[in-house]
């Protein structure tokens, strides 16, 4: 879940889940 996530903590935001990586 830590690939590309650089501007954004581990915890995936409803909004940025489908934006960057689905982690579910």
């Amino acid at each position: 879940p830590a690939s590309h996530w650089t501007e954004q903590p581990a915890a995936p935001t409803p909004e940025r889940t489908e934006d960057t990586t689905p982690e579910v």
